[in-house]
């Protein structure tokens, strides 16, 4: 919890006896971010007592439920987002309310001018029929509603017994559906025709993502590093994108995982932000992705999470068919199991985009030949 100068900073940079410690950017309200009592960074947030705690503090919370503060931040920032989407729905119901009331009003207004205006009787002039032009003009009227009748009877008779065609949306997404579960009964070697060399783009790499093996393998640093400045580095979460992208085609790739606790594994548009909480995989309209979080497997879009079964798998394939607008995570295997699968039409060229937290995790892409 100290700053240093350039060259105080160096010992630390160089010299093996601190290579655990972790350095970050000194803090302008360092002293605001510590606590009171025991002068140690707060890390904690107790919900029952609603407050931020140092690792000191915890002992006197044992029995409350504590989080990370990062995570608590997050869990605030979607409430407050929920009770403002709540209020300007309410807000918007009370303005159409207010609009109903003042044409009311008007209404209103309108019908009490009306009383005040005098009225007379309607002159009615009298009319003498002439019944020998009625009766020919009134069966004249009762032949052609025969005939009509007659007319549209037979048309209808005639439609019912053609063969009505389906509707274009709906036979277009029977014939989508049928083409997924075409691609899900496949065998892996037959998936392999669409293998997919993908490596991974240093420049999108966030600050504490290490990249080897020829830009195949990713994990989480526990320190930063030193990357350079770049527009499309993720500077929020540990991520990175593939240096491919699709937009046309049918596209496999795999990836492996060793200790899958926290990772997610999805396609992103190339708009999709790098910086804030929107350019978390997932929690954006421009991203598709199923993440492991412990012990839960879930699948994300548009920020709405779907909680899946639990599903063993140390190898996820993804099959992305760009022009029928869908891609599929499966579990490969001897069988491949299907864990989930997105249906949407894609507007922009797709990457495939990767997540790590946890330091243990590591993802690797699997060199395929077709």
């Amino acid at each position: 919890m100290a700053s240093f100068c350039a060259e105080h900073l160096r010992p630390h940079k160089e010299s093996p006896a601190f290579r655990d410690h972790q350095l970050c950017p000194p803090l302008p309200d360092l002293q605001q971010r510590k606590c009171a009592s025991h002068n140690k960074l707060l890390e904690l947030f107790c919900r029952e007592h609603a407050t931020c705690i140092c690792s000191t503090c915890i002992l006197s919370h044992r029995l409350c439920h504590t989080t990370p503060l990062q995570q608590a931040r997050e869990e605030a920032e979607a409430e407050l987002k929920k009770k403002l989407t709540q209020t300007q729905n309410q807000s918007r119901r009370a303005a159409q309310t207010v609009t109903l009331v003042k044409e009311n009003q008007s209404h209103t207004a309108r019908a009490a001018a009306l009383q005040q205006v005098t009225t007379k009787d309607v002159f009615t002039p009298k009319i003498e029929m002439d019944q020998s032009l009625i009766d020919p003009a009134y069966q004249s009227a009762i032949n052609i509603k025969e005939t009509v009748k007659l007319a549209v009877t037979q048309s209808l008779d005639k439609s019912a017994e053609a063969p009505k065609p389906a509707a274009p949306n709906a036979a277009a997404a029977a014939a989508t559906k049928q083409l997924i579960e075409s691609f899900l009964k496949k065998p892996r070697e037959e998936l392999l025709q669409y293998a997919a060399s993908i490596t991974l783009d240093y420049n999108t790499a966030h600050n504490q993502v290490v990249l080897s093996d020829n830009y195949t393998k990713m994990c989480v640093s526990e320190t930063p590093l030193n990357y350079s400045d770049h527009p499309q580095r993720f500077t929020y979460c540990s991520q990175v994108l593939g240096f491919q992208c699709f937009k046309r085609g049918i596209h496999y790739w795999e990836v492996d995982l060793q200790h899958s606790n926290f990772c997610g594994i999805g396609v992103c548009y190339g708009s999709m932000k790098r910086q804030g909480a929107e350019s978390r995989l997932g929690r954006n309209s421009r991203s598709w992705c199923i993440e492991w979080f412990s012990n839960k497997i879930s699948a994300w879009h548009d920020d709405v999470e779907k909680c899946l079964p639990n599903t063993k798998a140390s190898r996820v394939g993804v099959l992305l068919h760009c022009d029928q607008g869908f891609v599929i995570f499966l579990a490969v295997g001897e069988r491949h199991n299907l864990i989930y699968k997105y249906k949407t039409q894609f507007t922009e060229a797709l990457y495939p985009a990767f997540w790590v937290f946890s330091s243990g995790t590591v993802l690797s892409l699997c060199q395929l030949k077709p």
